[in-house]
């Protein structure tokens, strides 16, 4: 037979199991990863943000996103208590114009995916113009969140 368990996790996010008495070992380095902040084998590696032009409201957030696991990952979202909004998006060029669109970022097993200037991105809005550097939780798909703190920075 099985159980119902919810968890409510550090950051006030609930996890809901159906749990049989086969999955008490993976259940439990599950809750203890994403308890911990772990991301069970996903990395985001050389993170920073531009720092915002004076007057500006937006700015931008690149670095690469690398998936060590077994199985394919995809950004949900990200957020930060240092932002008003993030948004995931990649740079276009069409018919000699540029411009940006919502992206949709999948992280196959044992591969990368780059966010840098003209292509993926994260759009960030509303960061001090001081700041030196800020939280940032991704959102992934069959995982943990992704906790970390950007540098921000001129490049």
């Amino acid at each position: 037979h099985a159980t119902s368990a919810f968890v409510i996790g550090p950051d006030a996010t609930v996890a809901g199991y159906l749990l049989r008495p086969s999955d008490a070992e993976a259940v439990v380095a599950d809750l203890t990863r994403w308890w911990s902040g772990e991301s069970s084998g996903v990395a985001l590696e050389d993170a920073w943000v531009r720092t915002p032009t004076p007057g500006a409201r937006v700015t931008a957030g690149y670095g690469t996103l690398r998936n060590d696991s077994d199985r394919t990952v995809r950004l949900l979202a990200a957020t930060s208590d240092a932002a008003t909004d993030i948004q995931i998006h990649e740079t276009f060029t069409r018919d000699g114009l540029t411009g940006m669109r919502p992206a949709d970022v999948v992280v196959e097993p044992g591969d990368s995916v780059v966010f840098e200037p003209g292509g993926l991105h994260l759009m960030i809005s509303g960061v001090a113009p001081d700041a030196t550097e800020i939280p940032l939780q991704l959102s992934l798909s069959d995982t943990s969140p992704l906790r970390t703190h950007v540098p921000v920075r001129n490049r």
